[in-house]
């Protein structure tokens, strides 16, 4: 038996060789420290840090994934100020209680964390249906924040979404099993099939990965993510007196221009024409625009900056598109205080 220790910036890697087999026990290689907060009886959420100085930025995520998801991008806000991301409940290491899971109690669960770390109008960015927790929160407690960032999160769940096109042709790809036999090669797959991929990290709290490595079924319990969505709410515009910015991944305007920009992906829509295409990119910028026109008009101070092309996740697609829209974003928050 031979132990192999390799180090590496935040990152320690430990192999012990069994015959031919090696196995390890794998680090995460962020820069980030973990901590855990208890914000509701015995509910407690993993909070990472990442550093920083300065005003604190929190990093929500979106259904289904833990705050690992920023692992890559949190470390580019860091110039910008001192950078914290919060797992819900029912994800990860955070704890997984039976119910509050609606858009109110986890946006408390938000407000806990800000107290027990006594961070102050902090600028709140949330991915996805974290956009639910920046509402309400913004909506119920006015003053505790000091800006909110909606990547690809802003609009009203609980409005009636007109049908989306029944397009027989458009399918969704489907990872292969020797695209599941690693973290690797999955992340390679949907790089590959989607434009962006999560860090190896995200995985790790996500799946279950096997003593082979290979990538097998969600951790998450169904209930949580049915709770969450069945708990959303309207948002308060009217009552939310906070500068906000919408970041909006939007699809091209026809497949033409996509494939004309390189932002489309023909392995995303395995078999589709382009008129089914074309059918589906309408009415979802339509959908979409709806949406972030209703934001703009109903939040004072509030503005929406369309990335066309980008993939729902849009800080690991258009990285850099997306620091550029908050350091302006913070700058301008930066000269009104």
């Amino acid at each position: 038996m031979k132990a192999i220790v390799m180090t590496g910036v935040g990152a320690v890697l430990i192999g012990v060789t069994l015959g031919a087999q090696i196995v390890s026990e794998w680090r995460d290689p962020s820069s980030h420290r973990a901590t855990m907060v208890p914000v509701d009886g015995e509910v407690t959420l993993e909070v990472l840090d990442w550093g920083g100085a300065g005003r604190p930025l929190v990093l929500l995520a979106g259904q289904g994934n833990t705050a690992h998801v920023f692992d890559e991008f949190a470390p580019r806000l860091i110039s910008l100020g001192h950078v914290y991301g919060i797992t819900r409940r029912g994800y990860g290491r955070s704890s997984v209680p039976q119910s509050g899971y609606d858009a109110d109690r986890l946006a408390d669960d938000v407000l806990a964390v800000l107290d027990a770390l006594k961070l102050e109008h902090a600028v709140l960015i949330g991915h996805s249906i974290a956009g639910e927790e920046l509402s309400s929160l913004a909506a119920r407690y006015p003053s505790r924040a000091g800006g909110l960032v909606y990547l690809d999160a802003a609009g009203d769940r609980t409005a009636p979404r007109p049908p989306m096109p029944a397009l027989k042709s458009v399918s969704f790809p489907q990872a292969s099993a020797a695209d599941l036999r690693s973290i690797d090669a999955l992340r390679a797959w949907e790089k590959a099939t989607m434009g962006a991929t999560f860090p190896e990290s995200e995985f790790r709290q996500t799946r279950a990965i096997g003593a082979d490595g290979s990538v097998g079924g969600f951790l998450v319990p169904a209930f949580v993510s049915r709770a969450i969505s069945k708990g959303v709410k309207k948002p308060d515009y009217a009552r939310m007196k906070i500068r906000a910015l919408s970041i909006q991944s939007m699809p091209p305007p026809s497949v033409a221009e996509a494939r004309a920009s390189k932002t489309f992906n023909p392995a995303m829509f395995p078999g589709a024409s382009d008129s089914d295409l074309n059918e589906l990119f309408t009415a979802i910028r339509n959908v979409t625009r709806a949406q972030t026109t209703a934001f703009e008009k109903g939040l004072e101070g509030s503005r929406n900056v369309d990335l066309v092309g980008a993939s729902h996740h849009c800080f690991l697609s258009n990285p850099d598109d997306v620091l550029r829209e908050i350091r302006t974003f913070i700058e301008t928050l930066d000269r009104e205080r």
